[in-house]
């Protein structure tokens, strides 16, 4: 409601000004209509009365866009430290993946809808300094000003709740920093210095934390056996970016893009030595009962999880011999062709925990 009022209250200014605009250049467009009947004014001191007018009323709804900017923009700063303590949250283990994906999904939604409103109080800045691309009522004259007043009434008690919630944050705000002074300084100097230096800790440390999740792409995987040369993976994005699996992955070269591409390369090891063997093996990932190859990219959305199929050809697989003394090491690769984490787990086994 504040948003259409806002609108409507500075498009009819900006329509206002341009009309007045062009009737002091064009004073023989004046019509009765645009006069109000009984004026006792000539035309061209009733053209520099509305210039005047329009111009002002301009000058106060900039004022009050202006103000509006304040407050989404302070809106804005809100949902992105909503943000930051949820992904503190997810790195505590205090919110599962889940939970928290429903949150960042609700928070990204209020964070997307402030930023439009900062985008269209910038669109009604311009609009206000003479930028027309939105498009403005053509009204009589005379009619602007009572359209105008009556715009500007209904925006003042619309616009009078979000003041006070603003104002009522900024006082609990105020409060509570004034409280927080004043224990401070009822401190001994001892006290003073260790709280100091907690708090200089806990900010390295929040640092730190946020080095760490917003420093690469973070996945997990767990494998689990089905049959002999089937398995079922599961991966984990525990970062807040969607990232791109590429399934299967030769090793070629991956290019930085958006979502971050990531490869996963299968491997056969030799136990004893630790080292993949010669001979490479047909490895088959099917996504949702179809080959990942025809599907293209996985895509998983921040804190997701999604499970994919893992076919070995059976009769390559008998070629290598033992297959007792062979491991799977499943390799994850990001742009540019950087290694990023490498799990293994035994071939034949019914309960795999793979190992990084």
């Amino acid at each position: 409601m504040e948003r259409a009022l806002l609108e409507q209250g500075v498009i009819l200014a900006a329509g206002w000004k341009r009309r007045a605009e062009y009737l002091s250049i064009h004073p023989r467009d004046l019509t009765v209509l645009d006069k109000p009947q009984g004026i006792t004014l000539s035309d061209s001191e009733f053209l520099d009365l509305q210039s005047a007018r329009s111009e002002e009323a301009c000058q106060w709804w900039e004022k009050q866009v202006d103000e509006y900017l304040q407050y989404w923009t302070a809106r804005l700063k809100v949902f992105e430290e909503k943000q930051s303590r949820l992904l503190n949250a997810v790195e505590k283990g205090r919110l599962t993946p889940a939970r928290a994906n429903q949150r960042a999904q609700r928070f990204n939604r209020q964070y997307e809808h402030a930023r439009m409103q900062i985008q269209l109080c910038k669109d009604l800045a311009a609009c206000l300094q003479g930028d027309h691309s939105l498009p403005l009522p053509v009204l009589p004259l005379c009619q602007y000003s009572v359209s105008n007043h009556t715009h500007s009434r209904n925006w003042m008690s619309a616009s009078s709740a979000l003041k006070k919630s603003q104002s009522s944050i900024l006082s609990r705000i105020t409060g509570r920093f004034v409280a927080g002074s004043l224990s401070f300084h009822s401190l001994s100097i001892t006290d003073r210095t260790a709280l100091v230096l907690s708090l200089l800790l806990s900010a390295l440390i929040a640092a730190g934390g946020c080095m760490y999740a917003f420093r690469g792409e973070k996945i997990a995987i767990t494998v689990k056996a089905i049959d002999r040369g089937e398995y079922e993976v599961s991966f984990s994005n525990t970062s807040p970016k969607t990232l791109a699996l590429i399934l299967p992955y030769n090793g070629g070269g991956l290019e930085k893009s958006i979502p971050p591409p990531l490869g996963v390369t299968v491997e056969l090891l030799d136990k004893k030595k630790n080292l993949p063997l010669n001979q490479s093996i047909e490895s088959l990932w099917y996504y949702r009962d179809k080959s990942a190859y025809l599907k293209g990219p996985v895509l998983l959305s921040p804190f997701s999880q999604e499970v994919l199929s893992l076919r070995l050809d059976r009769d390559e697989i008998e070629k290598t011999g033992a297959s007792e003394q062979l491991q799977i090491r499943l390799t994850i690769f990001r742009a540019p062709n950087r290694k990023s984490k490498s799990y293994t787990f035994p071939l034949s086994s019914d309960s795999i925990r793979p190992k990084e």
